[in-house]
C-alpha cells in the first residue's frame, strides 16, 4: 500500500468512527429517555401514600425452662417404657 492510499484508508475509518459515535450518542440519549418515561409509569403504579412493607420473619417461641424439664422427662419415661426397649434393642 502506498502511502495516499494508506491515508485515503486512515481517513475512512476516522469518518466510520466520527459516524458510530454518533449513532452511540444518540441511541444512549433514547435509552435515557425511555428509561426515565419507564421509570415514571412505575412509580405511578406504587401507591404513594403507602410506605415500603417489610416482611418480618417469623420466629417460633422459645420454650421455657419448665417446658423443657417436661419434654425431656416425656421422652425419658418413653425411653424407660418397656415396649420402647424392645424396639430399640431389636433393631
Amino acid at each position: 500500500m502506498n502511502q495516499q492510499s494508506q491515508a485515503q484508508s486512515q481517513a475512512q475509518t476516522q469518518a466510520q468512527i466520527a459516524v458510530l459515535r454518533e449513532q452511540n450518542a444518540v441511541l444512549n440519549q433514547q435509552l435515557n429517555s425511555q428509561a426515565q418515561s419507564h421509570i415514571q409509569h412505575l412509580q405511578q403504579l406504587i401507591p404513594f401514600h403507602q410506605p415500603p412493607q417489610q416482611v418480618q420473619p417469623s420466629i417460633p417461641p422459645t420454650p421455657q425452662p419448665h417446658q423443657n424439664r417436661r419434654l425431656l422427662q416425656s421422652h425419658k419415661l418413653d425411653l424407660l417404657h418397656p415396649s420402647v426397649q424392645r424396639k430399640c434393642y431389636n433393631r
